[in-house]
C-alpha cells in the first residue's frame, strides 16, 4: 500500500494526514507537502526533536521552544529600516562615518538570528578585500557561518570585539570604499522589508508547529533555547544564507 493510501483522511474530503498525526505525535495537521517530507519544515523540526539523545532521564521532557521563539519573533517586528544605515548584499551594512569611511557591520535581521556564537575567525590581516573573499567566520555549536565582502574595500582598521560585542553591538571594521561600489552592492529598502518579512514568516511557521506537539511522546529532555536545536544545524545554516544576493 502506498504512503498515501495509508493516511488517506477519508472524513475530509481527500486531505491526507501528515505522517506524525497518523503516529499520533501530535492531535491534527494535514499534509500540505503531497509527503515530500524532506523539503517540509515541520517534518525537520519533529525529526530533529525525536533523534536528540534519549540517554538521560527522560521523566521530565522540557520543550519550551514557542517561548524562545516569541523573543526572537518580538525582536525581529520591532526592527525598523534604520536611514542611518546603507543596507548590502551579504548579510551586512554600512554606517558613515566621514568622507570615505564607514563601519561595517552585520545586518540586524541576521543578528536576530544568530545563536550562540562561540568564536570569531578573522581573515583581515590583508589590506584590501575584493568582493566575495571572506571578512570572518563566526563559529558556534552549529558550526560555521562565513561573512564575505559584498564589494571591494580597503581595511582601515579592524575592531577587535568579543564574539557577544558582534552580536551586541555588529560593527566588524572600519573601511575606506568608493561610493561606486556601495551603489553596486546595495540593496533597496524594499528588498530589506522583503528579507525581514520572509524570516518573520519562517519564525511564525516553527512557533505555530511547535504549539502542536505534545511534549511527553518526545524523546528529549534538553532544554531547547535556540534555532539551531530546534530545527538541526544544517537547516540553521541555510537559515542564515543570505537571499538577496542579486
Amino acid at each position: 500500500m502506498s504512503q498515501e493510501n495509508q493516511y488517506k483522511n477519508h472524513g475530509k474530503s481527500g486531505e491526507f494526514d501528515c505522517i506524525w498525526m497518523a503516529s499520533n505525535t501530535i492531535d491534527y495537521q494535514v499534509c500540505e507537502k503531497e509527503f515530500d517530507c524532506e523539503n517540509c519544515t515541520f517534518d525537520i523540526i519533529l525529526k530533529n526533536l525525536v533523534s536528540k539523545d534519549s540517554s538521560k532521564n527522560q521523566s521530565d521532557p522540557v520543550l519550551n521552544e514557542a517561548d524562545f521563539l516569541d523573543k526572537i519573533i518580538s525582536k525581529l517586528e520591532d526592527l525598523k529600516l534604520d536611514s542611518k544605515l546603507i543596507y548590502l548584499k551579504n548579510n551586512l551594512v554600512l554606517k558613515h562615518l566621514f568622507a570615505n569611511i564607514y563601519y561595517l557591520g552585520i545586518n540586524p535581521v541576521t543578528l536576530s538570528l544568530l545563536d550562540s556564537i562561540k568564536s570569531v575567525k578573522e581573515y583581515m590581516k590583508k589590506v584590501y578585500f575584493n568582493v566575495d573573499q571572506t571578512i570572518v567566520i563566526l563559529e558556534g555549536e552549529w558550526g560555521q557561518f562565513t561573512i564575505k565582502a559584498p564589494m571591494s574595500f580597503l581595511l582601515l582598521d579592524k575592531l577587535n570585539w568579543t564574539p557577544e560585542d558582534i552580536v551586541n553591538r555588529q560593527w566588524l571594521t572600519l573601511i575606506v570604499i568608493n561610493q561606486s561600489e556601495i551603489i553596486d552592492s546595495q540593496i533597496s529598502a524594499e528588498d530589506w522589508k522583503i528579507e525581514k518579512a520572509k524570516f518573520l514568516k519562517i519564525l511564525i511557521e516553527y512557533k505555530d508547529f511547535c504549539l502542536k506537539i505534545d511534549p511527553s511522546l518526545l524523546v528529549t529532555n534538553e532544554k531547547i533555547k535556540y534555532i539551531y536545536q530546534l530545527i538541526g544545524k544544517t537547516e540553521y545554516l541555510k537559515l542564515l544564507e543570505p537571499t538577496v544576493n542579486d
